[in-house]
């Protein structure tokens, strides 16, 4: 059987942990993916404080995570999809860069 034969269920992309960098955040999935997207790709989670960032809690579906403090929900499907919430901001860039 090849890699692309290979059963495949819905469980297979629970989150499991969720890890927040610097100016990143990953999904942690239960088929031992590891999802990353940059902060800026949702403004309510990069505005908000390091407590903030941390205080996160996997939704019981675990198809997504919920920083209720701030209001910020964020599905697998999503992250998966990729691309910027709609109002998210680039960074600036310095020239030197």
């Amino acid at each position: 059987m090849t890699s692309s034969q290979t059963e495949w269920s819905e469980s297979a992309t629970d989150v499991i942990h969720v890890e927040i960098g610097m100016g990143d955040f990953t999904l942690c999935l239960r088929d031992g993916r590891k999802i990353t997207s940059p902060m800026w790709w949702y403004p309510r989670l990069q505005e908000a404080t390091v407590k903030q960032r941390q205080d996160w809690e996997i939704l019981p579906l675990m198809d997504g995570v919920a920083w209720f403090e701030i209001d910020e929900f964020i599905g697998v499907a999503g992250v998966l999809k990729g691309g910027p919430c709609k109002g998210a901001k680039p960074p600036v860039m310095d020239a030197a860069e």
